[in-house]
């Protein structure tokens, strides 16, 4: 975790400890915690995630021992005492498993660390090598420890009063017909894990704006890149043909998106269509040198309403399968339709999330570490945009799962005949293949428009 611009031999001891425990909320104060974590000596940061690491194991042991031993399957099976609860969960009463579960822990946070800083080091470059922006996204990473410790915390503050009041003879959230455990646990980790997302991106971003913008260059012909600096702003480019209006004429070739210039509903609802169905006009006519930050607010609005319309559309199927309106509702029933409606609320935007941000970093990898263009931002302001795509994944999934469930008489049809000849392919059925395969189909499309973006943006002079 070494940075390139300060040598940790210029450290004085306070300096050291100021870094060591700026990591503890930094997540929760980037702007005051933000200088030692970005600049501090590495060593300390070092150490700060071991001590984090650490911290977070017990944390999560414990966690997990008191919410077993809290709930109702350990009230019946006799295992409500800690002692008890312990032997039970990790199978024995010696040490052994508990030294397995405290090794794998931080193998998989260290993993998810520098998957993470892979995922979120385009921001933080803006030119020149790319493994200095991969530098000060491990030592943000760094901090993520102390978060998640803090995270697991409050799983615990709104689990364990669901399940000690599920466990009261005729209390209301027993009468859900769910074990409190699933009430409680599971939207509490949806809300951690749409948190920590949340609150790490924030501190990206904040880290980012501190970085000075790379150096202007001169005007190119935005059809083949020549520099068009000694040249009027009359005839063509002597390269490849192109009109020099085409190039110069800034706001003319490039008036920028109906959301940046405009905003309110109606642009973006225009900004939206044209991305998801013009996306080669539409990136040829956007702005790249200006700011982003209602980009990140247009791609926020459609992540939210993902999630919204995923919890409606499942709380709709369930509703339909399981719920007939020949008889009253009871509120086990509204209780349940709530918990799959907060689920799928929470879980689906964290889900788009992660899938947006992989192929986005596989797709312009090959950008950021060539200079394809001058400056990264342009890159991140590309993928706020490209959020939109992740609808063709709603539409996909959502489609298939409601045909599958709630379909005409000629799906089940179809779903009968491949059952009938028990057509498998790498041992699973045809339902797991279609929909994996559309998926796919879906990536590589993405993948082919990141390409054609590329040449819509490479050349850009506004």
């Amino acid at each position: 975790m070494s940075n390139p611009d300060h040598q940790e031999n210029t450290a004085t001891p306070a300096r050291w400890f100021a870094t060591l425990h700026a990591p503890m909320t930094f997540l929760l104060r980037p702007r005051a915690k933000l200088r030692p974590v970005l600049t501090g000596p590495a060593s300390a940061l070092v150490v700060s995630f071991i001590l984090g690491e650490i911290v977070f194991v017990l944390v999560l042991i414990g966690v997990v021992i008191w919410i077993y031993s809290r709930s109702r399957d350990a009230v019946q099976s006799g295992h409500t005492a800690l002692s008890a609860s312990f032997s039970y969960f990790f199978g024995s009463p010696s040490y052994e498993p508990v030294a397995f579960f405290a090794g794998l822990v931080p193998g998989l946070l260290l993993i998810v660390v520098l998957v993470g800083a892979i995922l979120m080091a385009a921001e933080l470059h803006r030119a020149g090598p790319f493994r200095f922006a991969l530098f000060r996204t491990l030592r943000l990473a760094s901090c993520l420890p102390w978060l998640l410790t803090l995270l697991a915390l409050g799983v615990t503050g709104v689990t364990t009063p669901l399940q000690f009041w599920g466990l009261t003879p005729g209390s209301f959230i027993g009468s859900f017909d769910l074990p409190p455990q699933a009430i409680g646990l599971v939207p509490s980790i949806a809300m951690s894990i749409a948190a920590m997302l949340f609150l790490s991106s924030r501190a990206v971003r904040i880290a980012a704006n501190t970085l000075p913008a790379p150096p202007e260059r001169p005007p190119i012909c935005e059809g083949c890149g020549y520099d068009l600096s000694h040249m009027s702003e009359r005839g063509v480019c002597t390269e490849c043909g192109l009109s020099l209006a085409a190039s110069l004429e800034l706001d003319v070739v490039r008036p920028g998106s109906r959301w940046e210039t405009r905003g309110k509903v109606g642009g973006w609802w225009h900004s939206s269509i044209a991305v998801l169905f013009s996306p080669s006009r539409f990136y040829r006519t956007v702005k790249l040198r200006t700011p982003s930050e209602s980009i990140a607010r247009f791609s926020r609005i459609h992540l939210g309403l993902m999630g919204v319309g995923a919890g409606v559309w499942i709380g709709t199927i369930l509703w339909l399968l399981e719920f007939r309106q020949d008889h009253a509702v009871d509120i086990s029933e509204w209780s349940i339709l709530f918990f799959v409606f907060t689920l799928w609320t929470l879980a689906v935007p964290c889900i788009a999330w992660v899938l947006h941000r992989v192929v986005f970093v596989v797709s312009t990898a090959p950008w950021l570490y060539s200079g394809a263009i001058p400056d990264t931002r342009w890159a991140v302001k590309v993928r706020g945009y490209e959020r939109v795509y992740l609808w063709a994944f709603c539409s996909f999934n959502g489609t298939l799962f409601s045909l599958l469930f709630y379909g005409p008489e000629w799906m089940k049809g179809v779903a009968a005949f491949y059952r009938s000849i028990n057509l498998r392919i790498f041992g699973l059925p045809w339902e797991a293949v279609f929909l994996f395969s559309g998926n796919a189909l879906l990536i590589i499309a993405w993948f082919v428009r990141y390409q054609r973006i590329l040449g819509a943006i490479r050349w850009s002079n506004s």
